[in-house]
């Protein structure tokens, strides 16, 4: 299933221009979120402020991500392979996806990068039990930076 547009959390800005978080040497991780989770409110900082992680059973895990980060005429993209999820004993159902990054720096334990809806209708997205949910990420990176130029 491709994913929808992924949306970066206000904190994530300020902590990509502050360094605390870095796209070339942190850890990353994908999680999944129930329809009730308040994971699409944009003002939240860390793991610790959402609600409804998808129980972590029926095969659901959170999954490492392997990103990349290149640059090209004066664009950054971050980008990451397609990530899976095998349904095992029940269900997997979520509503979105987010990406987190992992461990604690300056403080902050588990930062929130970005979130994405996983089905733009929105509905829930659910896997059963023998299926793989996959995760597409979109073929010209999970989100770009450029920047301004100053007189």
């Amino acid at each position: 299933m491709p994913s929808g547009k992924w949306k970066v959390y206000r904190s994530a800005k300020e902590f990509l221009m502050d360094g605390t978080i870095d796209l070339d040497t942190h850890g990353f991780e994908v999680r999944l979120f129930l329809s009730t989770s308040n994971c699409n409110t944009l003002t939240h900082t860390a793991l610790s402020d959402l609600t409804n992680e998808h129980a972590s059973a029926f095969g659901y895990a959170p999954v490492a991500l392997a990103p990349t980060w290149t640059q090209a005429a004066g664009v950054g993209t971050f980008d990451a392979p397609d990530v899976t999820w095998t349904a095992s004993g029940g269900s997997i159902i979520a509503r979105f996806a987010v990406i987190i990054r992992t461990g604690t720096v300056n403080g902050v334990l588990n930062a929130l990068l970005a979130a994405c809806l996983l089905d733009t209708a929105p509905a829930d997205k659910t896997t059963t039990d023998g299926n793989t949910m996959e995760l597409r990420m979109n073929a010209l990176g999970i989100f770009t930076l450029s920047g301004a130029e100053v007189d």
